[in-house]
């Protein structure tokens, strides 16, 4: 199966950094089909081979081809995240939410993100969203947790959650 060849193969190549030789395997790929996780993978590429802006093009595309798919913006968010572009996949999950009418829908990703550049207040309100969708106070709390590590983040959790309790009464889940 050829599928199964190129994934093979663009693992091997990933592994060794050998990205100049996966690139002409990719655009000959996207000559045959261009889904949005391939031009995800061309991005990660041109930015590991310091093309910056031919990886936001690459993104963009991504983006573009497949608006009204929430794994579009997870493939173009999670090759940032691999090239450490934090900042930039935070904006890739913003965008998806909001191209998608869900604004709340990455939330427990972007959580995870905002706390990576210890974005401490951001990564708060995006798991109180997170907590009312699933309803899963383990997995709030333990995330939450993550945060109270500096006093910065201890401050500005506070600060989120009392304005939340302020606003929804005494249970955050509404």
């Amino acid at each position: 199966n050829s599928q199964a060849y190129f994934d093979g193969t663009r693992r091997t190549l990933l592994s060794q950094n050998k990205f100049s030789v996966l690139l002409p395997l990719v655009e000959e790929r996207l000559q045959q089909r261009a889904p949005p996780d391939l031009y995800s993978l061309l991005g990660n590429l041109h930015w590991n081979m310091g093309k910056t802006s031919a990886a936001d093009e690459a993104w963009s595309k991504a983006m573009s081809i497949a608006p009204n798919e929430a794994t579009t913006y997870v493939a173009v968010a999670q090759s940032q995240f691999d090239n450490r572009l934090f900042d930039k996949a935070i904006v890739a999950l913003q965008e998806g939410g909001d191209e998608l009418n869900q604004p709340t829908l990455f939330a427990k990703e972007m959580s995870q993100l905002y706390g990576t550049v210890n974005k401490c207040k951001e990564g708060t309100a995006e798991f109180i969203s997170y907590l009312r969708q699933s309803k899963k106070m383990a997995v709030a709390q333990s995330r939450i947790s993550a945060y109270l590590i500096s006093e910065q983040g201890i401050a500005e959790t506070r600060k989120v959650l009392v304005e939340t309790l302020r606003s929804t009464g005494s249970d955050m889940l509404l």
